[in-house]
Protein backbone atom coordinates (compact mmCIF):
# COMPACT_ATOMS: atom_id res chain seq x y z
CA UNK A 1 0.00 0.00 0.00
CA UNK A 2 1.31 3.44 -0.89
CA UNK A 3 2.00 5.84 1.93
CA UNK A 4 0.66 9.34 1.94
CA UNK A 5 3.40 11.95 1.64
CA UNK A 6 4.45 13.48 4.93
CA UNK A 7 4.26 17.26 4.81
CA UNK A 8 6.24 17.81 7.99
CA UNK A 9 9.72 19.09 7.35
CA UNK A 10 12.84 18.42 9.30
CA UNK A 11 15.46 21.12 9.24
CA UNK A 12 19.05 20.20 10.09
CA UNK A 13 21.76 22.83 9.93
CA UNK A 14 19.56 25.14 7.89
CA UNK A 15 18.84 22.65 5.07
CA UNK A 16 15.59 20.75 4.56
CA UNK A 17 15.90 16.99 4.64
CA UNK A 18 14.06 14.92 2.05
CA UNK A 19 11.95 12.05 3.35
CA UNK A 20 13.83 8.83 4.00
CA UNK A 21 13.81 6.19 1.25
CA UNK A 22 11.11 4.10 2.92
CA UNK A 23 8.87 7.15 3.38
CA UNK A 24 8.64 8.00 -0.33
CA UNK A 25 5.33 7.72 -2.10
CA UNK A 26 6.57 5.58 -5.01
CA UNK A 27 7.43 1.93 -4.37
CA UNK A 28 10.97 0.71 -5.14
CA UNK A 29 11.86 0.22 -8.80
CA UNK A 30 12.12 -3.57 -8.76
CA UNK A 31 8.60 -4.02 -7.33
CA UNK A 32 7.19 -1.86 -10.10
CA UNK A 33 9.41 -3.60 -12.68
CA UNK A 34 8.24 -7.06 -11.66
CA UNK A 35 4.59 -6.06 -11.38
CA UNK A 36 4.69 -4.35 -14.77
CA UNK A 37 6.21 -7.30 -16.62
CA UNK A 38 3.92 -9.77 -14.83
CA UNK A 39 0.92 -7.71 -15.92
CA UNK A 40 2.29 -7.55 -19.46
CA UNK A 41 2.65 -11.34 -19.44
CA UNK A 42 -0.98 -11.71 -18.35
CA UNK A 43 -2.09 -9.49 -21.23
CA UNK A 44 0.01 -11.56 -23.64
CA UNK A 45 -1.65 -14.71 -22.28
CA UNK A 46 -5.10 -13.19 -22.74
CA UNK A 47 -4.23 -12.22 -26.31
CA UNK A 48 -2.99 -15.72 -27.15
CA UNK A 49 -5.69 -17.60 -25.24
CA UNK A 50 -7.14 -19.21 -28.37
CA UNK A 51 -3.69 -20.46 -29.39
CA UNK A 52 -2.85 -22.08 -26.06
CA UNK A 53 -4.08 -25.42 -27.35
CA UNK A 54 -1.00 -25.60 -29.61
CA UNK A 55 2.02 -27.18 -27.90
CA UNK A 56 4.75 -24.75 -26.88
CA UNK A 57 2.63 -21.58 -27.05
CA UNK A 58 2.78 -20.91 -23.32
CA UNK A 59 6.53 -21.59 -23.23
CA UNK A 60 7.15 -19.30 -26.21
CA UNK A 61 5.06 -16.49 -24.72
CA UNK A 62 6.82 -16.84 -21.39
CA UNK A 63 10.29 -16.77 -23.01
CA UNK A 64 9.35 -13.78 -25.14
CA UNK A 65 8.27 -11.72 -22.14
CA UNK A 66 11.24 -13.00 -20.11
CA UNK A 67 13.71 -11.78 -22.73
CA UNK A 68 11.90 -8.44 -22.96
CA UNK A 69 12.36 -8.22 -19.19
CA UNK A 70 16.07 -9.00 -19.59
CA UNK A 71 16.29 -6.31 -22.27
CA UNK A 72 14.73 -3.79 -19.89
CA UNK A 73 17.25 -4.79 -17.22
CA UNK A 74 20.04 -4.06 -19.71
CA UNK A 75 18.47 -0.71 -20.64
CA UNK A 76 17.89 0.51 -17.07
CA UNK A 77 21.50 1.65 -16.38
CA UNK A 78 21.61 3.24 -19.82
CA UNK A 79 18.41 5.17 -19.10
CA UNK A 80 19.77 6.23 -15.70
CA UNK A 81 22.92 7.56 -17.35
CA UNK A 82 20.98 9.36 -20.08
CA UNK A 83 18.65 10.91 -17.51
CA UNK A 84 21.59 12.43 -15.65
CA UNK A 85 23.14 13.95 -18.79
CA UNK A 86 22.39 17.60 -19.48
CA UNK A 87 20.42 16.84 -22.65
CA UNK A 88 17.06 18.01 -23.93
CA UNK A 89 14.14 15.61 -23.76
CA UNK A 90 14.31 15.04 -27.53
CA UNK A 91 18.03 14.17 -27.36
CA UNK A 92 17.38 11.71 -24.53
CA UNK A 93 14.55 10.13 -26.55
CA UNK A 94 16.71 9.83 -29.67
CA UNK A 95 19.55 8.18 -27.77
CA UNK A 96 17.11 5.90 -26.00
CA UNK A 97 15.68 4.84 -29.35
CA UNK A 98 19.17 4.05 -30.66
CA UNK A 99 19.87 1.86 -27.62
CA UNK A 100 16.51 0.13 -28.04
CA UNK A 101 17.37 -0.51 -31.69
CA UNK A 102 20.47 -2.34 -30.45
CA UNK A 103 19.11 -4.19 -27.42
CA UNK A 104 15.67 -5.09 -28.87
CA UNK A 105 16.88 -7.10 -31.87
CA UNK A 106 19.63 -8.78 -29.84
CA UNK A 107 17.19 -9.88 -27.15
CA UNK A 108 14.70 -11.07 -29.77
CA UNK A 109 17.36 -13.07 -31.62
CA UNK A 110 18.46 -14.82 -28.45
CA UNK A 111 14.83 -15.58 -27.58
CA UNK A 112 14.15 -16.93 -31.08
CA UNK A 113 17.26 -19.12 -31.05
CA UNK A 114 16.27 -20.59 -27.68
CA UNK A 115 12.68 -21.18 -28.76
CA UNK A 116 13.28 -22.45 -32.29
CA UNK A 117 16.89 -23.48 -32.58
CA UNK A 118 19.30 -21.95 -35.08
CA UNK A 119 18.25 -24.10 -38.03
CA UNK A 120 14.51 -23.49 -37.74
CA UNK A 121 14.56 -19.72 -37.32
CA UNK A 122 12.45 -17.88 -39.87
CA UNK A 123 14.38 -14.71 -40.59
CA UNK A 124 11.26 -12.86 -41.76
CA UNK A 125 9.50 -13.67 -38.52
CA UNK A 126 12.66 -12.76 -36.63
CA UNK A 127 12.53 -9.27 -38.13
CA UNK A 128 8.92 -8.80 -37.01
CA UNK A 129 9.75 -9.99 -33.49
CA UNK A 130 12.79 -7.67 -33.39
CA UNK A 131 10.58 -4.69 -34.23
CA UNK A 132 8.10 -5.75 -31.53
CA UNK A 133 10.88 -6.06 -28.94
CA UNK A 134 12.28 -2.67 -29.92
CA UNK A 135 8.91 -0.93 -29.62
CA UNK A 136 8.05 -2.54 -26.28
CA UNK A 137 11.49 -1.71 -24.86
CA UNK A 138 11.28 1.87 -26.14
CA UNK A 139 7.90 2.27 -24.46
CA UNK A 140 9.36 0.79 -21.27
CA UNK A 141 12.25 3.29 -21.40
CA UNK A 142 9.79 6.17 -21.84
CA UNK A 143 7.79 4.98 -18.85
CA UNK A 144 10.95 4.67 -16.75
CA UNK A 145 12.31 8.09 -17.77
CA UNK A 146 8.98 9.81 -17.24
CA UNK A 147 8.63 8.32 -13.75
CA UNK A 148 12.16 9.44 -12.84
CA UNK A 149 11.65 12.95 -14.22
CA UNK A 150 8.41 13.29 -12.26
CA UNK A 151 10.09 11.98 -9.12
CA UNK A 152 12.90 14.52 -9.55
CA UNK A 153 10.39 17.34 -10.11
CA UNK A 154 8.47 16.37 -6.97
CA UNK A 155 11.67 16.33 -4.94
CA UNK A 156 12.67 19.76 -6.29
CA UNK A 157 9.21 21.08 -5.45
CA UNK A 158 9.54 19.65 -1.93
CA UNK A 159 12.93 21.34 -1.46
CA UNK A 160 11.59 24.64 -2.82
CA UNK A 161 8.65 24.53 -0.47
CA UNK A 162 10.91 23.57 2.43
CA UNK A 163 13.23 26.49 1.80
CA UNK A 164 10.27 28.88 1.54
CA UNK A 165 8.78 27.44 4.72
CA UNK A 166 12.08 27.95 6.50
CA UNK A 167 12.31 31.57 5.42
CA UNK A 168 8.64 32.25 6.21
CA UNK A 169 7.77 33.04 2.60
CA UNK A 170 5.54 29.99 2.08
CA UNK A 171 2.80 31.29 4.30
CA UNK A 172 2.55 34.56 2.40
CA UNK A 173 2.84 32.97 -1.05
CA UNK A 174 0.42 30.12 -0.62
CA UNK A 175 -2.29 31.57 1.61
CA UNK A 176 -4.53 33.90 -0.36
CA UNK A 177 -7.55 34.41 1.78
CA UNK A 178 -10.06 37.07 0.98
CA UNK A 179 -9.87 38.60 4.46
Amino acid sequence: MLKQPDVTLEIHSGMPVAPARDERVLPPFWYVQFAGWATFFLFVLLATLPGLKHPGTLRDDFLTVLFMFFGSCVLRPICRKLRRCPLSWLQVEARTLVWCLVVGPLASLVAEFIMMGFRRVSWGECLVVAVQFTIVLFLWCNLYLNAKYRQQAAQEQFLTYASREESGVAGTLFSRSGT
